[in-house]
C-alpha cells in the first residue's frame, strides 16, 4: 500500500510538473514599452497561464486596447490564443487567432489561413530587459520588427 502511494505522488506530480510554463515565458511578465513610442504590452502570469494586454497610444495621446494574448502549456507545445481589435469606422472588429508554438521555444505558428504566419519572442543575449517582437505576414518575405525594452 506504501508503495503504491508513493508511486500516484510520483506520477502526480510529474505531471504537474510537465504542465508548467517554461521559465522562458515566465520572463515575459511585466510592463514593455515600444521603443517608438506608440505603445506597450502588460504581461501578467495566473495560475500556469500568462495573460497579456497589448496598448496603442494614438495622435490624441488616448489610449486603446489593440490586442490581447494567453499562453498556455498543452501537451509539451505551447498555445498562443491571440485577440486583436481593429476600429473600422465607428466599429470594432474582433478578429482571434490561434498559433502554436514549437516545443519549448517562443516561436509561434498560425493553425488556420490567416495573414499572420509566424510570431517569434526573442529575448536580448545578455539583458532580460530587452524583447525583439518578430511577424512574418504571409506573402511578406522580410518579418516586421518590434523593439521592446521592460519599464
Amino acid at each position: 500500500m506504501k508503495s503504491l502511494v508513493v508511486f500516484l505522488f510520483f506520477v502526480t506530480s510529474t505531471s504537474l510538473l510537465f504542465a508548467q510554463l517554461p521559465n522562458r515565458v515566465k520572463k515575459l511578465e511585466g510592463l514593455w514599452e515600444y521603443r517608438q513610442g506608440s505603445g506597450y504590452e502588460k504581461w501578467e502570469r495566473r495560475g500556469e497561464v500568462m495573460y497579456g494586454e497589448s496598448f496603442r497610444i494614438n495622435k490624441l495621446g488616448d489610449t486603446l486596447v489593440a490586442e490581447k494574448f494567453e499562453i498556455s502549456y498543452v501537451n509539451k507545445r505551447l498555445i498562443l490564443n491571440l485577440t486583436a481589435y481593429h476600429m473600422v469606422n465607428d466599429s470594432i472588429r474582433i478578429k482571434e487567432k490561434v498559433l502554436v508554438g514549437k516545443r519549448r521555444k517562443m516561436k509561434f505558428t498560425g493553425l488556420n489561413g490567416n495573414r499572420l504566419e509566424e510570431l517569434e519572442f526573442k529575448f536580448g543575449l545578455f539583458s532580460r530587459n530587452r524583447l525583439k517582437l518578430l511577424i512574418h505576414h504571409h506573402g511578406i518575405l522580410k518579418p516586421q520588427k518590434l523593439r521592446m525594452v521592460r519599464r
